[in-house]
């Protein structure tokens, strides 16, 4: 019996001193009861033992997108809303004969001596006409609307081109001739013609991309069958011009 107490007393002692047997319950600091557990290591990890290294995923980016600045700029942003709508014979006869200078019976004329924009090409353009054949309503623009705004701007540009060669103070097309009926691009009143058109029609200038696109035009109708190439490329660049999206439509 004296051993025994002998025995406890001293478990006493080690447990009060942080000894004890492995596996013993003990009293924390703050009174409460420890498992005997080993606590978890808290050290910090080095860089070869984490977890995120063991893997070969590359690290993230964090740098602003990574866009490459040497990329081309992006296109005009366009209008979520475009709401455009074709003249109409009415509106497009006008403007042409502001433009060119021509009366409207000067403007176009097919079967013979009928107006385009008021006979022949009236109702494809989106027009009317109650009395000769009952349309009320535009019909709203067709298949052959094209092949009718071709026809009509091509003659019209003819015209201009005509009276301008033949007159001695032309409105337009005042670009010299040359041999073989080639057209002096280098000489200035090539690009002033190319500029008349776009303020006259589209009420702005050219850009430099437009005016070198239209003046290399000749060299293609200079090689081409053409026997005029210089009246031929002015009616050209006249037909390019007034028939775009930006004056066909409103």
């Amino acid at each position: 019996m004296r051993l025994e107490a002998s025995s406890f007393f001293v478990s006493l002692l080690l447990i009060a001193c942080g000894g004890g047997p492995a596996g013993s319950s003990m009293t924390g600091t703050d009174g409460g009861e420890s498992t005997g557990a080993t606590a978890p290591d808290t050290s910090p990890t080095t860089a070869g033992s984490s977890s995120s290294a063991d893997t070969d995923e590359p690290p993230e980016d964090d740098s602003d997108g990574g866009t490459d600045t040497s990329e081309e700029p992006p296109p005009p942003p366009t209008s979520p809303t475009a709401n455009l709508h074709f003249k109409g014979p009415q509106r497009l006869e006008n403007d042409l004969t502001a433009v060119l200078e021509l009366d409207p019976e000067q403007l176009c004329t097919e079967v013979g001596g009928a107006s385009c924009t008021q006979e022949v090409h009236k109702v494809a353009l989106g027009g009317v006409a109650p009395y000769d054949l009952g349309i009320y309503t535009p019909a709203g623009i067709g298949a052959t609307a094209p092949i009718a705004v071709d026809r009509l701007t091509l003659q019209a540009c003819m015209r201009r081109i005509d009276l301008d060669r033949e007159s001695s103070d032309p409105v337009l097309f005042a670009v010299p001739q040359l041999g073989g009926g080639t057209a002096d691009i280098g000489d200035p009143s090539a690009t002033a013609f190319i500029d008349a058109l776009y303020t006259r029609a589209l009420l702005r200038h050219p850009t430099e991309a437009e005016t070198e696109t239209l003046l290399l035009m000749h060299a293609d109708i200079a090689v081409s069958d053409s026997l005029l190439p210089g009246r031929d490329w002015g009616v050209a660049t006249c037909f390019a011009v007034l028939t775009t999206t930006e004056f066909l439509f409103y």
